[in-house]
């Protein structure tokens, strides 16, 4: 990425996107910051020639996952508190209350929705960006729903 204009624009344009994926994944505000800049890096430093807007932002959300599992090979992992992470996310209880159910989600359950509701990807993209057959996304993708209507319900996950 040699202009730097463009650069910014498609920081400000998907810098919450792939907070919000890695933070899925890693369940760390400093792990996520710390994966988000490195593919902004990976993303400056490239020489890879893109095809449209999509190509690039399909780039940087399957280059995000690769740096999350990445992360999980080679670190340390510190947990965080939902109280901690709670605070900084939403004053609103209800919001609170969602976040904790999406958060205590076990990791592959916590992608999809996040992808599918937050990102609003579709369940074959979903399964491009994660390599996984279509019928797993949705499987999966209806298990984490029916795990959050029990968790909003008071039922333990």
């Amino acid at each position: 990425m040699k202009n730097n204009s463009k650069f910014e624009f498609y920081v400000s344009q998907n810098m919450d996107m792939l907070y919000k994926l890695a933070f899925a994944y890693l369940k760390s505000e400093e792990d996520s910051n710390d994966v988000v800049q490195n593919v902004w890096l990976n993303f400056y430093k490239t020489k890879k020639e893109f095809e449209s807007e999509e190509h690039i932002k399909f780039w940087l959300v399957r280059c995000t996952i690769n740096e999350c599992k990445k992360f999980w090979r080679t670190s340390w992992h510190r947990l965080v508190t939902f109280e901690e992470v709670s605070q900084s996310i939403s004053e609103e209880e209800s919001d609170i209350d969602l976040f904790n159910a999406i958060m205590s989600l076990d990791r592959k359950y916590r992608v999809v929705i996040v992808l599918y509701y937050i990102e609003d990807y579709k369940i074959n993209e979903i399964a491009k960006l994660l390599n996984l057959p279509v019928g797993t996304v949705g499987s999966r993708l209806s298990k984490a729903k029916d795990k959050l209507k029990d968790y909003l319900k008071g039922d333990d996950i």
